[in-house]
């Protein structure tokens, strides 16, 4: 996984066999929810799976969201 440009957007990480994004959100997201929400939309639409962990819980249960994303994954083979 690594960041790369899609469309007009920079995603956080990026795992192209598996089209899945992962993005984590800061307090720089804070009152940014339609434009995040817009922009996951388009994501949607290019054939990419979008998950979002806030950096708190990331720090707070790196297992539980490493977990997460492992089912993203393992459920988008075919």
């Amino acid at each position: 996984m690594q960041q790369i440009a899609i469309d007009r957007y920079f995603a956080d990480f990026v795992c192209e066999a598996g089209k899945l994004i992962v993005e984590l959100d800061g307090a720089a997201h804070d009152g940014r929810e339609d434009y995040d929400r817009q922009r996951t939309e388009t994501l949607e639409l290019l054939g990419y799976v979008v998950l979002r962990f806030h950096n708190e819980r990331v720090l707070a249960d790196p297992g539980e969201t490493a977990d997460e994303i492992l089912a993203a994954l393992q459920s988008a083979r075919p």
